[in-house]
């Protein structure tokens, strides 16, 4: 992929910068392009993706609200855990979902189990789910 930059050099002077193979940048100048000095610049690292307990949080943000939140952990018999969590009631469903994820890593609770409740619950996400799990699964 080539990437062309403009910016003004000296005053009035437009400088093509273009990211050329192998790590080099080409700097051109409006008169002579042909002319270009080549300076090798360190690779751009990409963003850190998401880890799998932000996605796992996201996830479950996308997919509850509050309310359903709760029947769901009582349906899976999880009523010690809704104990440990914050206020259900008046607590963002943000800082619920994030609770909940650092309790059920910490417990071992984040397992096949876990994903095929969400699963039953929820099967028009089947797809986000099972991506998701992908990740969490794989995490240590």
């Amino acid at each position: 992929m080539k990437v062309i930059i403009e910016r003004v050099g000296r005053i009035g002077e437009i400088v093509n910068i273009e990211q050329g193979d192998g790590g080099t940048v080409n700097l051109c100048g409006p008169s002579r392009p042909q002319a270009a000095a080549r300076v090798p610049v360190a690779p751009v690292a990409p963003e850190p993706a998401v880890g799998a307990d932000e996605a796992l949080r996201d996830l479950l943000v996308s997919i509850f609200d509050a309310s359903r939140l709760r029947e769901w952990l009582t349906f899976r018999g999880d009523a010690a855990l809704l104990q440990r969590l914050p206020n259900v009631q008046t607590a963002p469903l943000s800082l619920l979902c994030f609770e909940l994820v650092a309790l059920q890593r910490r417990a071992g609770g984040l397992n096949e189990g876990f994903f095929s409740d969400l699963l039953v619950a929820f099967p028009g996400r089947a797809h986000d789910i099972s991506r998701v799990r992908e990740r969490v699964i794989a995490a240590p």
